[in-house]
């Protein structure tokens, strides 16, 4: 069954989005298990099909736009850690749980305009 890099990023959005809100929102530790299962479920296709998109796109050299890409990746994995332990201690942990779920909405969202 061939799915489409379109309805797999946002299928995969929104399995991670709804295992991240699984996670938070159930008072379970069976519950929270199974959410981050779905959170790497949906979110383990994100990369390769962004990456997919980043080469197949017209704007910029290809090697420019993967090591941008690249680049914007790792800021991400450094940047995202501080940012949820600000969020939290600003809040709560739930709060900065269910941003990231928000996020991956956006990327559902915009499936469709990432992988064009």
């Amino acid at each position: 069954m061939d799915f489409g890099r379109t309805a797999m990023l946002f299928c995969g959005a929104l399995c991670a989005a709804a295992g991240i809100l699984l996670a938070v929102l159930v008072p379970s530790m069976l519950a929270t298990l199974l959410g981050f299962i779905l959170i790497g479920f949906g979110g383990a296709n994100a990369v390769p099909i962004i990456f997919t998109a980043t080469g197949k796109q017209q704007v910029m050299p290809i090697n420019l736009a993967i090591s941008a890409m690249t680049t914007i990746g790792y800021a991400g994995i450094l940047a995202g850690s501080a940012l949820v332990g600000f969020i939290s201690q600003l809040s709560s942990l739930s709060v900065a749980f269910s941003t990231i779920a928000a996020l991956f909405l956006v990327v559902a969202a915009s499936a469709r305009l990432i992988t064009r």
